[in-house]
């Protein structure tokens, strides 16, 4: 299973760049020491050739870990959409038929799995090469209605993954993501597709539960009504979100001053929260935002 890649030495060395840092990172991992592994993995990152990974992965019997569809579409170096869409669809008809991952006997809830699955990968950070990619999948996998459905069917059996959100969790993601755009010294360009999400956050960020934006962290995990999760973890990013968007540099050893490398973009969602009917939580969370400004966290 290959892709063919047009030969560009300009995308080959950012390729070349972006595979020592995944190879540091499997150096200090449990993988260390496998040599095989990694080449496998190499030749997939930079030459588009999935076959040995396939392979070691067969003769092993660990098809659900190495042929996983995150590790598999977080290494793929699909050079444009129809590349990467006729893989993935390819790659999906092989794992449908030889019964590997969701197609594996005994998977239970695989709509769940596999919209959970593309969502983390495609709201997550992008490789610089493939920004065109990821704003693709990203945009398709907002929800409507609070339904995500994936753009295309998958497998022999023409499966269309789809599965309903609960939206205020949604939203918080989106926020957080759109806050290592704006501030994030090293993220900010591996984030810029985060910005399609705009509209979405505009229409349902009034749907967060008000024990976010409490000034006193939970002591205990809490369920909304409609499901959302919270806790003190998800508490701290929303005043980390909100202190930024209001100007406080609430990690002064980051030596940025307080830095947004999207000045408009920052204005466009701040006037989201502004123009929003909050629940009151928020507004006096702002209020001690401001009165402790850098210590609000």
């Amino acid at each position: 299973m290959k892709i063919k890649l047009e030969a560009d030495i300009t995308w080959l060395k950012s390729r070349e760049a972006l595979w020592v840092v995944y190879e540091k990172t499997y150096s200090n991992g449990p993988e260390s020491g496998d040599i095989d592994l990694i080449d496998a993995r190499k030749k997939w990152f930079l030459e588009g050739d999935l076959n040995p990974l396939v392979q070691l992965a067969v003769e092993r019997g660990d098809e659900n870990g190495e042929l996983s569809m995150s590790l598999v579409l977080n290494l793929c170096p699909a050079q444009s959409v129809e590349q990467h869409s006729e893989f993935l669809k390819r790659f999906c008809l092989f794992l449908s038929r030889k019964k590997i991952g969701w197609w594996a006997d005994g998977v239970e809830d695989k709509n769940r799995e596999a919209i959970q699955t593309f969502s983390n990968i495609f709201s997550g950070a992008q490789n610089s090469d493939q920004a065109n990619i990821y704003e693709y999948y990203f945009e398709k996998l907002i929800p409507v209605d609070g339904e995500v459905t994936f753009p295309f069917s998958l497998g022999d059996d023409n499966w269309v993954p789809s599965f309903r959100v609960n939206v205020p969790s949604y939203v918080r993601k989106m926020l957080y993501s759109m806050w290592r755009y704006l501030y994030g010294r090293n993220s900010h360009k591996a984030f810029s597709h985060v910005r399609l999400a705009l509209s979405f956050v505009r229409q349902n960020v009034a749907s967060i539960d008000a024990k976010v934006f409490d000034v006193d962290y939970l002591d205990e995990d809490y369920y909304s009504e409609s499901g959302e999760y919270v806790n003190c973890v998800g508490q701290e990013c929303m005043r980390e979100i909100l202190a930024r968007l209001n100007g406080y540099n609430i990690w002064p050893s980051d030596g940025d001053e307080c830095k947004c490398y999207d000045l408009e973009f920052e204005a466009e969602l701040k006037k989201v929260f502004e123009n929003a009917s909050m629940p009151p939580a928020y507004y006096q969370l702002l209020d001690f935002i401001h009165e402790h400004k850098e210590d609000c966290v």
